[in-house]
């Protein structure tokens, strides 16, 4: 929300620089943007973070700021129904779900140098990250998205671009899916995306 110009947000620091661990690197905005439960989590994230911190608290902590909008690479909507949850989530705690922030205008900004998982389901990419916008064609596409995302977001540190989450502006009915074939699909999730992130922060651009 805010004016075009700008995102009222509440800003989560970027790592210290000494963090080189998936739980100091990561940034789960659900759990503090109204999903049930302390523990949901996104399609993408690294499972060894998911409890690792009270993400509900580090939002909470984390600095409110009129975000402008130059400053953001990407925009992720959640969307309530069915959000983009993985095939474990689906298979342990159930959709449909919606997130408790009906009528909010406060956004969830990842600051350059945090990483969370971004997907192709009502994402926008501003005209600084368009060159953001390809997916890789070598995995699945459960996971490609994903990829993109984490990729994207080690860039945007480099070119001070930072992705931020919005309250759910769209509700997914989402086709009958197989929840055991979308939970094979997305092994390379559940076990790299720790190491991904861990990975990247040691690249050297």
């Amino acid at each position: 929300a805010g004016d075009c110009t700008h995102l009222d947000a509440v800003v989560v620091p970027a790592r210290s620089p000494n963090a080189t661990s998936a739980k100091d690197l990561a940034l789960n905005p659900y759990p503090a943007m109204g999903a049930p439960g302390k523990d949901a989590w996104p399609r993408g994230f690294p499972y060894d973070a998911i409890r690792a911190v009270d993400w509900q608290q580090l939002v909470a902590s984390s600095p409110t700021r009129r975000v402008p909008l130059s400053s953001i690479g990407v925009i992720q909507s959640l969307a309530d129904g069915d959000p983009d949850v993985d095939g474990v989530y689906r298979l342990t705690r159930g959709t449909p779900f919606s997130f408790a922030t009906k009528g909010a205008s406060r956004a969830v900004v990842a600051a350059p140098g945090r990483y969370s998982p971004t997907n192709a389901q009502a994402t926008v990419h501003l005209e600084a990250a368009l060159w953001a916008t390809p997916l890789p064609r070598t995995v699945h596409g459960r996971v490609s998205d994903i990829w993109r995302g984490y990729f994207a977001a080690r860039l945007f540190e480099d070119a001070n671009l930072a992705v931020a989450f919005v309250p759910p502006r769209v509700r997914q009915d989402r086709n009958a899916h197989n929840y055991l074939g979308d939970m094979s699909a997305e092994v390379p999730l559940y076990l790299q995306s720790g190491a991904l992130l861990e990975s990247l922060v040691r690249w050297d651009s």
